[in-house]
């Protein structure tokens, strides 16, 4: 059901863990950011950020946790 939900989606939607690895993008990611699932999973979601978000992003989520 999950799956599905996420394959319909228009919308990019983006699952990472609490280090900010990404777990899952659904088709709508691909499309908006060129990576297939087997080149972007397991990176670090600050790959798919501009300067100077992307080196912000780590400190961002320590913050949060």
């Amino acid at each position: 059901m999950f799956q599905a939900l996420l394959s319909a989606a228009v919308d990019g939607i983006i699952v990472i863990d609490a280090q900010g690895s990404i777990q899952i993008i659904n088709p709508a990611c691909e499309r908006l950011f060129g990576y297939t699932p087997e080149e972007i999973v397991g990176r670090n979601v600050s790959a798919l950020m501009p300067p100077p978000y992307r080196q912000e992003h780590d400190g961002y989520l320590r913050h949060y946790r």
